[in-house]
């Protein structure tokens, strides 16, 4: 049987960190280890005595330099598993969700699989009209497809739950998310997260490069609840910024390789903005109009080329 190793970054989330903690222990294939990150100052692994009383390493990090790659690195550096899943602290599990992710590594009895992930129970979105609104704005403006998981060639992706027809099957994709994703160690030491990104999507950064060599697949029946806590993400003008700045960063790195490929990209782009500011005009929200303000600031920087 796979060595398990569960990683958690955390910052300042302790309520929503014990409701994730809880849900590992009432798995039906528990990890042997179980590592927490910390860019806080929690001071120690919480419930770490129930931890113990069920056969559990606990290992708590508490970092110095601070930052969402960082901590998962550290983690794999701290880890003894031979699969490592990532969980973000706000999430809770369904009792059977370690056993779904390993039983697919189990299975693999070629070592092509390098990636694994799960479903997140509250994603999917109802198909009301603004949302099939939402739906065809992105396909029409290659800002997302038919298949989710998939990335796209202006850089954008098709994300989980905006479809309206999440993934029921093992399928395989191009990307994971950090709140549900698992890889091999060896895969996890030969490309380790790319630390100092300070934009939004080092977990598309690191899964898409492992895409290239090794399968990523989706278990639909992995199953989590992410509540995606508001704490520690920042202002909407910040988060505006980093969205924009985060689908240059990824089209120039992995999908440009001619000039006329740019198009793609700021075609998407424009209908990115365009969108936006329809929200922004309406909105008697003061963040819609704050999160504009960003993406147009994040604009201007990569049309000047200022953005390395």
């Amino acid at each position: 049987m796979l060595r398990i190793s569960i990683i958690i970054p955390t910052y300042k989330r302790e309520g929503e960190l014990n409701n994730a903690l809880r849900s590992i222990l009432i798995q039906t294939r528990l990890p042997q280890e179980v590592i927490i990150v910390d860019d806080g100052d929690m001071g120690g692994f919480p419930l770490q005595q129930l931890f113990e009383d069920s056969g559990i390493r606990t290992l708590y990090h508490r970092k110095k330099a601070p930052g969402l790659p960082e901590s998962r690195n550290s983690g794999v550096q701290l880890s003894t598993g031979e699969v490592i899943l990532f969980i973000d602290d706000d999430v809770i599990l369904f009792p059977t969700y370690v056993e779904e992710i390993v039983k697919v590594f189990e299975s693999d009895e070629t070592g092509e699989i390098g990636g694994v992930g799960g479903s997140e129970a509250n994603l999917i979105k109802p198909m009301t009209l603004r949302n099939r609104l939402r739906r065809l704005r992105d396909i029409i403006f290659l800002m997302g497809g038919f298949k989710e998981g998939r990335v796209l060639p202006s850089g954008y992706c098709t994300e989980y739950g905006s479809t309206g027809n999440p993934i029921m099957k093992y399928t395989e994709v191009d990307f994971l998310v950090g709140a549900t994703s698992a890889y091999r160690m060896a895969v996890c030491q030969d490309y380790q997260f790319t630390e100092n990104y300070r934009e939004l999507g080092e977990d598309k950064d690191f899964s898409y490069r492992v895409s290239r060599k090794y399968r990523l697949l989706i278990n639909p029946n992995a199953l989590l609840y992410h509540f995606e806590s508001p704490l520690s993400r920042g202002n909407r003008r910040h988060r505006g910024r980093r969205g924009i700045l985060g689908r240059y960063i990824f089209f120039r790195k992995y999908l440009f390789k001619s000039r006329y490929q740019w198009l793609f990209f700021y075609y998407a782009l424009s209908g990115h903005i365009a969108s936006r500011s329809l929200v922004a005009l309406v909105s008697s929200d003061s963040g819609d109009r704050e999160q504009l303000w960003g993406m147009l600031g994040a604009t201007r920087d990569i049309v000047l080329g200022k953005v390395q």
